[in-house]
């Protein structure tokens, strides 16, 4: 924050101080003064005042007085809150109306339930309403809070007001250093992260050991420097955004956050040393809008061979494919694979796999049933020993249902039962002229040499008889 800025009130502050709960707490407290002091004088001439008062009173104060108040303020409060302990008679209750006792915190009077605090340091005593105890919330066992551990943080949080005065908002860069980068669009490439990340590293120890009295005198010059280094870094990673974030295959934050969820790190640090998406790592990425930003870059090829991918199911990550322009026929794959097999198309000037009707059939599976019946179809369309039956003798038999295809072999009048769906994915380029026919030959031949057995078609009726008797019983 530049000097000459115009410092103000903030809202945490305003509404921090504003609630006399607080302002009586920094003056009986023993901390806000001895190391506080400003904050101490504030709140005891301000005690009884009301917001408006005080917001007045905010106009008039100087920029250390604010600059104090929006950075340290809350710490000092907890810190006071930390210094009381139960009293010995923890708790009274006052039927007595004329007995009742006012909180010495908020000033609300006849307390029928009253609670005693005492100060560890000052041993002070207090009368606190049953409202304002809530403000306390480990007084059982004083927080497990030791007075040397008060007295540190204490010591901490008077070193941290220094460091503030001369660097306001330094706390708040030193945390949240490394959460800088997740503010880009982008990923930062790894050379720039590295060096910003170093840097952070040293602005943190000098932080730390002047906060923990590892030292006692600020090495401002160092602590400017990097926080004059972080500026131009800021600035150099957001040219780089600027520059790069519409460039094609730019890695995202949404893919880096996508991989993070899945704790991909591997693929982040590779993705962060090439900047960019390329063909060894696309089908990692498989994140929503990405893949969204391929689909017309993979059609601009697949539509010189008629091929199309109609849509994308983000819920299961896989496209739909229409391979033939006439026919309303669709394959599946997903997105992973697609990416794997043809991201040559899209990131080579020489793809190594052509966008072609029988490459699309090899990689990807039958969209449904409907595309299944198609295949069945087609195949008993082609002249061949072995045509495809879905018998039903009479009833209902659902070879969908049990993943069956009845295989009929004209050379030996029997049939063959083979799993549908195994079977159509294997032959489903016969059905469409990418295979030769006698494929299937050779399949039933490998069945009957000791892998299937062949069936009549009583003996075949009287086995799905038998099941269909089996399947009403239960």
């Amino acid at each position: 924050m530049p000097i000459s800025e115009k410092i103000v009130i903030s809202k945490t502050a305003r509404d921090l101080f504003v609630n006399r709960n607080n302002r009586a707490l920094l003056i009986y407290s023993q901390h806000p003064k001895e190391k506080f002091p400003i904050l101490y004088k504030l709140a005891k001439i301000h005690l009884n005042s009301n917001a408006r008062e005080i917001d007045k009173v905010f106009e008039t104060l100087q920029r250390k007085e604010i600059l104090l108040l929006n950075e340290m303020l809350g710490n000092v409060i907890n810190i006071c809150r930390n210094e009381w302990i139960g009293d010995v008679d923890p708790y009274a209750i006052i039927e007595n109306e004329k007995e009742r006792k006012t909180c010495s915190l908020c000033k609300q009077k006849n307390n029928k339930l009253v609670f005693h605090i005492k100060n560890k340091f000052n041993g002070r005593r207090i009368n606190v309403g049953s409202s304002c105890i809530n403000d306390f919330s480990s007084l059982e066992y004083p927080s497990g809070v030791s007075k040397k551990e008060v007295m540190r943080s204490a010591n901490q949080k008077y070193k941290l007001q220094n460091l503030i005065f001369m660097f306001p908002g330094i706390e708040g860069i030193v945390n949240n250093w490394g959460k800088e980068l997740e503010m880009y669009e982008i990923l930062i490439p790894h050379k720039i992260e590295q060096e910003y990340l170093e840097t952070g590293k040293k602005l943190k120890n000098s932080y730390d050991n002047y906060i923990n009295g590892k030292v006692n005198i600020i090495d401002a010059g160092t602590i400017k420097k990097y926080l004059n280094d972080r500026k131009e870094f800021l600035a150099k990673m957001s040219k780089y955004e600027e520059l790069n974030k519409n460039q094609d295959f730019i890695v995202t934050r949404k893919m880096a956050n996508w991989l993070q969820r899945r704790h991909d790190f591997k693929t982040i640090e590779i993705l962060k040393i090439k900047g960019y998406i390329t063909k060894e790592s696309a089908y990692k990425v498989l994140e929503p809008n990405f893949i969204e930003s391929l689909l017309p870059k993979f059609n601009r090829h697949f539509q010189k061979n008629n091929i199309q991918i109609v849509s994308y199911n983000k819920e299961y990550s896989y496209f739909k494919i229409k391979p033939f322009y006439n026919l309303n026929f669709h394959l599946k794959i997903s997105c992973y694979k697609l990416i794997r097999t043809f991201s040559s198309l899209i990131f080579d000037n020489k793809p190594n796999i052509a966008p072609s009707l029988k490459n699309i059939f090899q990689t990807a599976e039958l969209f449904s049933e409907v595309e299944q019946e198609i295949v069945i179809n087609e195949l008993n369309r082609i002249k061949s020993n072995i045509t495809m039956k879905l018998l039903h003798f009479g009833y209902d038999y659902d070879h969908f249902e049990y993943n069956e295809l009845d295989l009929f072999d004209k050379r030996i009048n029997k049939f063959i039962v083979v799993k549908m769906n195994k079977f159509l994915e294997e032959f489903k380029g016969v059905a469409f002229g990418l295979m030769n026919p006698e494929e299937i030959e050779k399949y039933v031949d490998y069945e009957l040499n000791g892998n299937s057995k062949a069936y009549t078609h009583e003996e075949l009726w009287a086995i799905r008889d038998r099941r269909d008797d089996t399947t009403e019983e239960n």
